[in-house]
């Protein structure tokens, strides 16, 4: 019964109305597909060149920011303003003493 169903799908339009509905609506899927597949496609170019101009702005901000030898394009964590650390750095401090904890002491 389901071979029946499929062989009907399968005839050809009899009449030349019908063949003429027929070649009109599969030339308007044609159309429609071909419209869907370029909106896809632009799209789809639209995305790659979107991301090709942020990849070769950032590209070039770095290589802007590492040619000025701005240490803080390096990773390195200083803040605004402050100069960067380096290893002969001597850091003076004041401060006081708020409870003392005397461990040598051996009273037994």
């Amino acid at each position: 019964m389901s071979q029946y169903r499929y062989i009907l799908f399968q005839q050809k339009p009899q009449s030349l109305i019908s063949k003429i509905v027929a070649a009109i609506i599969g030339l308007i899927v044609l159309i429609a597909t071909f419209v869907l597949g370029a909106v896809v496609l632009t799209t789809f170019f639209g995305f790659v060149v979107v991301a090709g101009i942020v990849i070769y702005a950032r590209i070039w901000w770095l290589k802007r920011k590492y040619a000025a030898g701005d240490s803080s394009a390096a990773g390195s964590n200083t803040h605004a303003g402050a100069k960067p650390a380096s290893d002969d750095v001597v850091l003076d401090a004041e401060y006081t003493v708020i409870e003392t904890h005397d461990t040598d002491k051996r009273d037994d």
